[in-house]
Parts: C-alpha cells; sequence; structure tokens
C-alpha cells in the first residue's frame, strides 16, 4: 500500500492544451451511459439531490451530472484542473450555483458522512490510495445511495495499427516510469489491467448484487491492458463478490474512426509527457500505415454499480 500518493494532482495540473487533447482523444461518452447510472439510481431509491464527481478533471462530465442533479460537487487534486473547469461550466451552465468545488484528493475528502446521494468515479480511483478512497467515498453516502466507478480503458485498434500504437504506449510509459516511483506505476496499471475485478464492494456497505459491467471485451481477457510490455503487474486480483452481477456486452457508441491527428490527440490525452522525438517517429510510423486514411477502434468500458445499505 503506498504511503502517500500525489501522482494524479501533479500529472494531471494543466492546463486548456491538454484537456483539449483530452476532449477529442478520449471517448465521446454516450447518452446511454449516462441512462444507465441514472435508470440504476432511480430504480434502487436514490434521490437526485447531491452527486460527488470525484476526479472530475475539467469538468466535462459534471455538467452532464447537472442535468438530472439538483448539486453537483466537482472535485479534483488538480488546481488548473478546476480552474479549467470553472471556465467551462462557467461558459456552458446557465446555473453555476448548481456547483461547488473542491481541490482535494478523495483520499483527503471532508464531506460529511451520508451527505451525497451518489458518488460518480470515471477514470480516476486508480490514481489513488485505493482503499482508503472507497472507505471514505463509501462513508459519504447516504442509504440507498449509489456507488459508479467507471474506466474506460486505453483504446483497441485494428490489427494493422495495434502493435505500433502497444509500441508507443509503452515507450510513454517508460518515460513515466523515470518521474514516479516504480511501485506506484505498477500499482496503478494493476488496478486498471483487470479491468476494476480488485475493487471489492463488501455486502457490509452495499446491498447484495452489485454490477460488475463490461463493454467491448471482445472475447479478449486483457482487454484493459495499457500496454504489454508495461503492464506486467502479476497474477489477475479479483474481489469479485459472490453475488455481485456480472455483464458483458457490445455498444457500438464507444466504436469510431480515427486519423493520424486523432491518434495524436488521444496520445496527448495521457499525461506521459514523452520525449518529442520519441513521439514524433512512432506517429510518423502509424501516419504512414494509415496511409492518409482511418482505422477502426473501440473502448473496452468497465462499470461498476453498488447500492449503500440503510
Amino acid at each position: 500500500m503506498p504511503s502517500d500518493i500525489k501522482t494524479e494532482s501533479t500529472l494531471f495540473d494543466r492546463r486548456t492544451e491538454f484537456w483539449r487533447n483530452y476532449r477529442i482523444g478520449r471517448p465521446a461518452i454516450p447518452s446511454s451511459f449516462y441512462q444507465r447510472f441514472y435508470d440504476y439510481h432511480a430504480t434502487h431509491g436514490g434521490s437526485f439531490g447531491t452527486v460527488h464527481d470525484v476526479g472530475a478533471g475539467f469538468g466535462e462530465l459534471s455538467l452532464e451530472l447537472s442535468k438530472r442533479f439538483d448539486h453537483v460537487i466537482v472535485s479534483d487534486p488538480a488546481p488548473k484542473s478546476l480552474d479549467v473547469a470553472r471556465e467551462l461550466i462557467g461558459a456552458a451552465s446557465s446555473s453555476f450555483n448548481k456547483f461547488s468545488f473542491r481541490q482535494e484528493r478523495v483520499e483527503d475528502c471532508e464531506l460529511p458522512k451520508a451527505s451525497v446521494d451518489a458518488i460518480f468515479c470515471c477514470n480516476a480511483i486508480h490514481w489513488t490510495d485505493l482503499d482508503k478512497a472507497m472507505a471514505i467515498s463509501t462513508d459519504q453516502l447516504k442509504p440507498h445511495g449509489t456507488l459508479f466507478i467507471c474506466l474506460n480503458g486505453i483504446p483497441k485498434y485494428d490489427s494493422a495499427v495495434q502493435p505500433s500504437w502497444w509500441s508507443m504506449v509503452d515507450n510513454c510509459l517508460a518515460d513515466v516510469k523515470k518521474r514516479m516511483p516504480k511501485a506506484d506505476v505498477e500499482r496503478i496499471l494493476a488496478i486498471q489491467d483487470n479491468g476494476y475485478d480488485c475493487i471489492a464492494l463488501p455486502e457490509s456497505d452495499f446491498e447484495p448484487g452489485a454490477v460488475r459491467l463490461k463493454l467491448n471485451m471482445m472475447g479478449d481477457p486483457a482487454a484493459f491492458v495499457q500496454a504489454p510490455e508495461s503492464s506486467k503487474g502479476g497474477p489477475h486480483v479479483s474481489n469479485v463478490g459472490p453475488h455481485d452481477r456480472l455483464e458483458e456486452g457490445v455498444e457500438e457508441d464507444w466504436f469510431f474512426d480515427v486519423d493520424i491527428e486523432g491518434l495524436r490527440a488521444t496520445v496527448g490525452s495521457y499525461p506521459f509527457d514523452p520525449d518529442p522525438d520519441m513521439l514524433e517517429r512512432h506517429l510518423s510510423k502509424l501516419d504512414i500505415i494509415l496511409a492518409g486514411g482511418t482505422c477502426r477502434g473501440h473502448w473496452p468500458v468497465s462499470i461498476l454499480m453498488a447500492t449503500r445499505r440503510t
């Protein structure tokens, strides 16, 4: 267990250019994604009062949540990211007073116990001290509140492109390992690589029947592996409960076509900070493979939904 994890607040403490790449290079979140959350929350007795968007980044998902919830807590450990979120929400929403902003790690969050109706955490929980983050998030939930955790993974591409993409990501992760403790990098990758199966949803805290949904696995048990050379985190750790509902499916909304500029934006949406010459060599190779055209890609998605016990 790491003793003092502050990687997210430093790696993601970025302003507009990074988040521009993020909006272009990360998946266009389909309406079905939010609707699944809203439907689950409503059918399990949840109220649409306050939702806490944990690790909210630049606030794009917070905006969507404000369409259904009366109050959205937008929290992130990176101050520059929150600055961008305030700007985006201020420009896009006519109800700025529905939002409150907290610059903090979820492990340090001091919201009162049983104070929020839902926890919404997308692509963030793997950056945390997992046990502490889960304990604090669980305590924040009111009875019948929903814990919604999502991982989009890293995109998978056509067979002609995938090996070169993996090679580029491996080299980028090698640069990250020079700036972060090796143990932290391996821990973060291991949480992602197993599709969040390592996250426990104990029935002492949550009602039986928590949902674990995996989309677009395409028959690949390693669908969430970030890059094969860098992601050698040992055996698959599973904390799936005996009554958890395991579901799989394929949703076309997470499939897309991408050209070289899209690939450039996608790799630029991760906090790699790679050597520029190395990155250009890999992108040039991908450009040759694409030959001015596009390739098909998709996002593996893992979603966890659980209801706080009364």
